[in-house]
């Protein structure tokens, strides 16, 4: 049986900052990954400024793809893009307590951040 840690069990069980599908043209979108790797994350991004004001995602994954997913939303809702683009997943993946074997996916969510935060 997977063992899940509690903060990954409490953002699947309770997904906020989930994209409801559909076009969302005011919002930059970034995305890496693809379900046949196993993974597809699309970040949703509203910036006033340099200040990003809306973080969302869409993410297809285990569940530990999409508990990285809201803590890397409910982390830069209110911080500068600059901010974004610095974001650890080591880091990440440590507060979260998900195995070295899902680096991957992680940074298939870094490589989704830094499009999103790059898209014009």
């Amino acid at each position: 049986m997977l063992r899940y840690s509690k903060q990954v069990t409490e953002y699947f069980d309770n997904t906020p900052y989930l994209q409801s599908p559909g076009p969302a043209p005011e919002l930059r979108c970034g995305e890496a990954g693809s379900k046949a790797q196993g993974a597809h994350v699309a970040f949703f991004l509203e910036a006033r400024g340099d200040t990003i004001s809306t973080l969302t995602f869409q993410a297809y994954g285990c569940p530990e793809l999409i508990a990285a997913c809201c803590e890397t939303c409910s982390r830069l809702t209110g911080q500068s893009l600059t901010a974004a683009a610095a974001l650890e997943p080591a880091e990440l993946m440590r507060g979260l307590q998900i195995p070295a074997e899902k680096a991957g996916k992680i940074l298939i969510l870094q490589d989704a951040l830094l499009d999103c935060c790059c898209a014009a």
